[in-house]
């Protein structure tokens, strides 16, 4: 057989590959028949079918084609332009359209992750058509897998050119959800998985295209509630608001975002809700805290304790505000004979405000034992405590 008729028939066969494999996936795929609500591909075609396109993709990597020195090279650029064609043709245009006033906010995230369930399913028939690359030319010329083909080009052609706009997007309905607005958490999590899965095995792309973004709206926006809180309410308020804050956050944390954010978001917390008040509860020596005590402040003293207790200078002083307490008011319930009801008061103070935190147990049981039994007594019992 002469070249012509050579590369006449790899092109007849590679027409077959796109109109019975590629063309029916596109079609489906703009039909939104290509996968199931969850997102997983839908049976498009039959074991006999799937054989016959692996068989054909086999003939045009292993038959010699005078047009092409490596046929499964030539195989290996098509698949990756098959998806470039697509992105480009198909789905580039529909964000370049809500850029001119289309989509915006939850809408938008829909479409993004519309569009990336759609390539993904794609992906999954590209991958079993062309199965014969993945297992031997992608190995011995130590290209790029298809998954990682596939990624790259969606990156190219679609990711690169919306992250931005979907990273506002996304910025927008978060500060909704903290606000208190009902917001599609599934969603969510779905847009922002992509940027995990742009890194192609690392989190490059979700950190430096979202987090970074992520972590300074938030700063601007706790430092706004800090303002409105400050301005408006008094401070148990404060607090009740900053613990709310903080719950909020936890559980955004663990509905939609990677939790590698997790400790950077709640130290933006903590700076910005926090260490801004950290001298009106922590100056003068403990005073306020004193107060909260002798007065039962007990839901005060709790969320004190439950936001500032990683804080070790927090802790500590809280703890020497409440041995001081313990020992003040503890001496002048000796003379009148009520101090195990101080000391079931103290207990339970220790229990409820402290969460049972063992040094503020440990005061109470201390000053107990020092003042009821003897002296020898009191430290056999401590020592077997291992206080």
């Amino acid at each position: 057989m002469d070249d012509s008729a050579t590369f006449s028939r790899f092109e007849e066969k590679w027409g077959k590959v796109e109109a019975e494999g590629i063309d029916k996936i596109k079609d489906s795929l703009e039909k939104n028949v290509g996968s199931n609500s969850k997102g997983r591909p839908r049976r498009l075609f039959s074991c006999h079918e799937i054989i016959n396109m692996k068989h054909t993709v086999y003939d045009l990597c292993t038959n010699k084609h005078a047009e092409y020195g490596n046929s499964s090279a030539e195989v290996y650029r098509r698949y990756g332009e098959i998806y470039e064609k697509y992105l480009t043709s198909i789905v580039a245009p529909v964000f370049l359209y809500t850029n001119r006033g289309g989509l915006e906010g939850e809408d938008l995230l829909q479409e993004f992750v519309q569009r990336w369930m759609n390539h993904a399913v794609m992906t999954y028939w590209l991958e079993k058509f062309f199965l014969y690359l993945e297992q031997w030319y992608t190995k011995h010329a130590g290209v790029p897998k298809l998954r990682q083909v596939s990624v790259q080009r969606f990156k190219m052609f679609v990711y690169d050119e919306v992250k931005s706009r979907i990273t506002k997007a996304l910025l927008c309905v978060i500060e909704k959800d903290r606000r208190g607005e009902i917001v599609n958490n599934h969603l969510l999590k779905s847009a922002i998985e992509i940027y995990e899965i742009m890194g192609i095995d690392s989190l490059i792309a979700y950190h430096s295209d979202f987090e970074n973004h992520l972590l300074q709206s938030s700063q601007e926006y706790f430092s706004r509630c800090h303002n409105n809180w400050m301005e408006k309410f008094d401070q148990s308020a404060y607090l009740s608001k900053a613990e709310s804050a903080f719950q909020k956050e936890q559980h955004i944390i663990s509905s939609y975002l990677n939790q590698s954010s997790k400790p950077k978001l709640l130290r933006v917390l903590r700076e910005e809700l926090l260490e801004t008040v950290h001298g009106q509860f922590f100056g003068t020596n403990g005073l306020a805290i004193c107060k909260m005590i002798s007065q039962d402040q007990n839901m005060d003293l709790r969320r004190l304790f439950t936001l500032f207790s990683e804080n070790r200078d927090c802790l500590d002083l809280m703890l020497t505000s409440y041995q001081r307490f313990v020992e003040e008011v503890g001496n002048n319930c000796i003379p009148h004979g009520v101090l195990s009801a101080f000391y079931d008061k103290c207990f339970i103070i220790a229990e409820d405000c402290f969460l049972g935190h063992n040094a503020f147990l440990n005061a109470v049981l201390v000053y107990y034992l020092d003042r009821t039994i003897n002296e020898d007594a009191a430290q056999l019992i401590l020592a077997f405590l291992g206080i």
